[in-house]
């Protein structure tokens, strides 16, 4: 992607994506071994990122679940794809309010 579509598609240019990549990453653990044997491959917290932030950037989870290669349930599973990744941004980002 062109860095125009990429901020088009995340809201966020790549460097900043990358950054909170780097800070996501200790608080997205996850078990590879089982991630393996579920699915064949574990998620990488840079595939859980694109897929929540394409989601609130307004994507549909069927397209995003598609293009991923990530089945529905886990999209939305409580211990799946969005809902960690979105309580883990949360946990990184403050707004700063004053």
């Amino acid at each position: 992607l062109h860095d125009v579509e990429f901020k088009q598609l995340f809201r966020m240019n790549r460097q900043s994506f990358k950054e909170l990549v780097e800070l996501l990453t200790p608080i997205l653990p996850f078990k590879k071994l089982q991630a393996i044997r579920s699915s064949g491959s574990p998620i990488t917290v840079t595939t859980r990122l694109a897929c929540t932030l394409r989601w609130l950037a307004g994507g549909s989870y069927l397209d995003i679940a598609t293009l991923f290669g990530i089945s529905i349930k886990n999209f939305f599973h409580i211990r799946g794809v969005l809902w960690p990744t979105i309580h883990a941004i949360d946990k990184v980002l403050t707004i700063g309010f004053s």
